[in-house]
């Protein structure tokens, strides 16, 4: 016998976001554990150079990006967002991306899209 339910009620929370606007588009919201995911290109504003990685959460990981990261995006800070495409799973955005990394032809045409503004996602 499975006991009745419990209503709980939630406590409803606005948040305040700090962040600088990020350029590039509409960033879609954060998902996690399932849901879309992307693979995004980043450029950063003190030498010109570009990132590539996928996440669930495009404005999170270009916040880490920017204020924590890995040791190549924290010493050419800051980074900004030049686009993304999506994808219906965290895998398929990975394999996309591990593609990209391995094929310099692609990551250039890629790379060339994003940069000229077409929709790729």
């Amino acid at each position: 016998m499975t006991p009745p339910p419990v209503k709980v009620e939630i406590e409803k929370v606005e948040a305040v976001c700090l962040r600088q606007p990020v350029t590039g588009g509409g960033v879609p919201p954060p998902v996690r554990r399932g849901g879309p995911a992307y693979v995004y290109l980043i450029r950063s504003l003190q030498n010109g150079q570009f990132y590539l990685g996928a996440t669930r959460d495009i404005e999170g990981r270009l916040d880490q990006h920017n204020h924590a990261g890995t040791r190549f995006t924290r010493q050419n800070r800051p980074w900004i967002l030049v686009g993304y495409e999506s994808y219906s799973s965290f895998g398929e955005a990975r394999k996309r991306e591990l593609k990209l990394k391995r094929n310099p032809n692609m990551y250039f045409h890629f790379k060339k899209r994003l940069l000229n503004g077409q929709v790729v996602g």
